[in-house]
């Protein structure tokens, strides 16, 4: 074997731990964000439930948050996933041709990829299907969690 060839080889398995390491990255920033998203939701729905003096013992908050999050999975992670995949990739690309300090970049794109989503999903139904979010500060709360989101991500694939 050529001393060559053995470069090209270790560079080839360097970039596929790169992509592994990538797309591990890419769930786990997406579980958070779900699970946040969900988090923030049902906190807003137990806000409200307050507000009109209903009363919801510690004990059934934590059983709803808990089942919330176990439900909202399956609907959350292809929602959010488009959109946090775009940004992301935007994100790599704007990475070529600006410094990314702190992961300033990737914060953006995962707070405009939720911001963006939840505005996509009004537009389409004309309502905001996602309780949380149907208020501004629901609004907020949730892309702040896009952008956590994106910093996990940056921090987890280099």
């Amino acid at each position: 074997m050529t001393p060559g060839l053995g470069r090209i080889r270790v560079a080839i398995e360097d970039d596929d731990m790169g992509l592994l390491r990538r797309i591990i990255a890419f769930a786990v920033s997406l579980l958070v964000l779900c699970a946040l998203s969900s988090f923030i939701s049902t906190q807003s729905v137990l806000h409200r439930l307050e507000a009109l003096e209903a009363t919801v013992p510690m004990g059934l908050s934590m059983q709803m948050i808990f089942k919330d999050i176990l439900g909202t999975l399956p609907l959350f992670f292809p929602i959010f996933g488009t959109g946090l995949l775009l940004g992301l990739l935007g994100a790599r690309l704007a990475e070529r041709f600006f410094a990314n300090p702190k992961g300033v970049i990737h914060a953006g794109a995962g707070f405009i990829c939720v911001l963006t989503t939840l505005m996509v999903m009004e537009a389409a139904f004309g309502i905001v299907p996602i309780a949380g979010a149907r208020t501004l500060a629901g609004v907020f709360w949730m892309s702040l969690a896009g952008a956590l989101s994106g910093l996990i991500y940056r921090r987890l694939a280099r």
